[in-house]
């Protein structure tokens, strides 16, 4: 079954185009094709074994995964030319790709750590336009 983070660029992106309907498409459209794989599989698992090991099937999951990625990079840099509209989201960006990839640090302390820093970021850019104004 797809992770939590396709499903919710899935829905996402499917609510931005078409509302809930969209969202709705969306998230059946990531998990459906799961779900029914997962579905055959266990329906043949006495098979199953012979089957993944024909150089064939082994050649097709390569590919299938290959295609996979080359999605989530697309994907990745739309979303990042779209939301890394700063030098601070750039930094927050650049940030959780080196935690995730070389830290291995869980997608979701990245996600609170880049929460917390938007809103310290927010507060002191706020505060700095209030000093410049002379508005408290």
């Amino acid at each position: 079954v797809p992770g939590i983070i396709a499903c919710n660029s899935a829905v996402c992106i499917g609510w931005r185009i078409a509302g809930v309907v969209g969202a709705l498409a969306a998230a059946l459209g990531a998990i459906t094709p799961s779900v029914a794989i997962i579905a055959l599989i266990v329906a043949g698992m006495s098979r199953l074994e012979d089957f993944l090991s024909m150089p064939a099937v082994q050649g097709a999951f390569r590919c299938v995964i290959a295609a996979i990625v080359a999605m989530v990079v697309t994907v990745g840099i739309k979303l990042g030319k779209k939301a890394a509209d700063s030098p601070f989201a750039w930094a927050v960006a650049i940030l959780s790709f080196v935690g995730m990839s070389i830290f291995k640090i869980s997608p979701v302390w990245l996600i609170v750590g880049a929460i917390a820093a938007g809103e310290i970021y927010s507060l002191i850019r706020d505060l700095n336009m209030r000093r410049r104004h002379g508005s408290r």
